[in-house]
């Protein structure tokens, strides 16, 4: 091969290296407000653990510029700031998960989860409902893009969700619980609004070896996580190929001129 050639192929190969950088960012950002103050730290532990960077919300919260995915559990307020913040990103095609719990779980989370879906213009809403107590595993699930990969999730007591135009993801088990919808979603503007009446399916999201409560939550966020079905690359993969065809380019350049 001619050093001219040579040239040629090494920057073609740079210009691919360059092209695949800055998929890096598709690592991305997860906003999470726990209301509870006991969901933070399993979430932030899946998600870092995936590559992705969190953020902790706290209750005054006012922009979520930049997430690839917010998950609000359990708020007990929400102001018309937020409302309007809210709003704005799931209009632009954001992807929001609200978190509430069963009706006599303080906090709940009913009341302003159902601000929130109103304010969205969401046919969503949730009803202050218990189901039996303690943990189940539900394999009740509706299948649809948003739960490929979902055979199972675990979750405990939840409220029940009235659907309007929403579409169902997953009921609670039959056998051991009273088959209540409790996972479902609804495109507004160019994003997506899921609820999940059950903030347990967090707590237990790295129980990975016994649930795909993580792969839930990574198919709402559009977020390629281990297990899922997303076609797009680990950021990781993306920059170990990078790394290998460029460095493949420079030795044999380097051979040639000497």
């Amino acid at each position: 091969m001619s050093r001219t050639r040579m040239n040629v192929a090494v920057g073609v190969i740079a210009l691919i290296v360059a092209a695949l950088v800055p998929q890096l960012a598709l690592a991305g950002t997860v906003d999470i407000y726990d209301g509870q103050g006991s969901d933070f730290a399993p979430l932030n532990a899946y998600f870092t653990g995936q590559g992705y960077t969190v953020n902790q919300l706290i209750s005054t919260w006012t922009s979520l510029a930049g997430a690839n995915f917010v998950d609000l559990i359990l708020p007990s307020t929400v102001s018309a700031g937020q409302l309007a913040t809210i709003d704005a990103y799931v209009a632009g095609g954001g992807r929001l998960l609200l978190n509430s719990e069963y009706d006599s779980y303080p906090p709940n989370g009913i009341a302003a989860d159902n601000q929130i879906l109103a304010s969205l213009g969401s046919t969503m809403s949730i009803l202050s409902t218990s189901s039996v107590t303690g943990y189940h595993n539900t394999a009740d699930i509706v299948s649809n893009a948003f739960t490929a990969g979902v055979s199972l999730i675990n979750y405990g007591d939840t409220s029940s969700i009235s659907l309007g135009s929403g579409t169902a993801l997953a009921y609670g088990d039959p056998g051991t619980d009273n088959t209540q919808l409790f996972v479902a979603y609804q495109a507004i503007g160019a994003g997506d609004v899921f609820v999940i009446t059950d903030s347990d399916t967090a707590d237990n999201i790295n129980s990975t070896t016994t649930n795909n409560n993580g792969i839930l939550y990574c198919d709402f966020g559009g977020l390629s996580c281990a297990g899922t079905t997303s076609s797009v690359p680990e950021p990781s993969s993306l920059l170990l190929v990078g790394t290998v065809l460029l460095g493949a380019a420079i030795t044999v350049k380097r051979k040639l001129i000497s």
